[in-house]
């Protein structure tokens, strides 16, 4: 029976691998201690600049840690979140290669990111349109992400209510109504795109809509609610849709700039009011 010996090269290889690995051990916790205490010290702000990534970053390391961040989705979620500074001192430890990988990365988790912020939006917004949650605030309508769901077919009461940030909006197609006060006192709405669906406006639903300028009503409308266009003393022209069967009374009181308008044939009587403006 014979033993087998291990070479002396072999053993000697595997001890300086396992010195090498402790010099970085080692490295690292001196530079996490040193790190530690330099946080939180003048004006408590973090002074990221005293993390110094291990010495062998710039090749095998960082190119398993970019391959990493490149393929795990759970990986570049919590790379996004690293401030800058300790992005940019991973950057300059990086050899070409890895530096590509490294940028793609940060495109995939800003990607990421922005995706994440258009869902939570959305969500926010749904919840908005709940019956008896409120208007959908100025914050909301301020982010570059805002939008209405696609598949709302009734815009709720009150749902933009004093809104004074929304200027300009296209409904989604499938709205057949606009419940009253919806748009109420959106002072400085200019411009609404209606969808072709849309059959009912509800009363007040653009009352005191005072910046109001651009509007054009879509053939299927048939119901026109009292009050509707209360106060929009910017709107100039409307021509109103042959299937239109019901003008509520007061819907177009106080729209002092309304120099045209257009009525269907088949309209056989106007509310009391309805054109009062002044």
């Amino acid at each position: 029976m014979s033993v087998g010996v291990r070479p002396a090269n072999d053993g000697q290889a595997a001890a300086e691998a396992r010195m090498t690995r402790a010099h970085e051990r080692g490295h690292y916790q001196r530079t996490r201690r040193k790190r530690r205490r330099r946080v939180g010290g003048e004006g408590g702000e973090n002074n990221f600049r005293s993390f110094v990534p291990p010495p062998l970053l710039h090749a095998r390391h960082a190119h398993r840690f970019c391959t990493l961040i490149a393929h795990g989705m759970d990986a570049r979620r919590t790379f996004s979140c690293l401030p800058a500074e300790l992005l940019a001192l991973v950057a300059e430890e990086l050899d070409t290669r890895c530096l590509a990988r490294f940028a793609a990365a940060c495109a995939a988790c800003l990607a990421a990111a922005q995706a994440d912020l258009r869902a939570a939006l959305l969500e926010a917004v749904k919840l908005c349109l709940e019956p008896g949650t409120g208007p959908v605030s100025n914050a909301l309508v301020e982010s570059p992400h805002f939008c209405l769901p696609d598949d709302l077919v009734l815009l709720p009461e009150g749902t933009f209510y004093g809104n004074t940030s929304v200027t300009e909006l296209t409904l989604p197609a499938g709205i057949g109504t606009i419940e009253e006060n919806a748009f109420r006192s959106c002072s400085k709405l200019v411009k609404l795109t209606l969808p072709a669906a849309l059959t009912t406006i509800g009363n007040d639903a653009l009352a005191e809509c005072s910046s109001l300028t651009e509007l054009n009503l879509p053939v299927a409308l048939t119901s026109l609610g009292s009050s509707s266009f209360l106060g929009a003393a910017s709107l100039r022209e409307l021509t109103l849709p042959a299937a239109i069967s019901t003008i509520g009374e007061g819907s177009f009181m106080s729209c002092s700039a309304l120099a045209k308008i257009t009525l269907p044939d088949a309209l056989t009587s106007l509310a009391s009011a309805t054109f009062k403006c002044n």
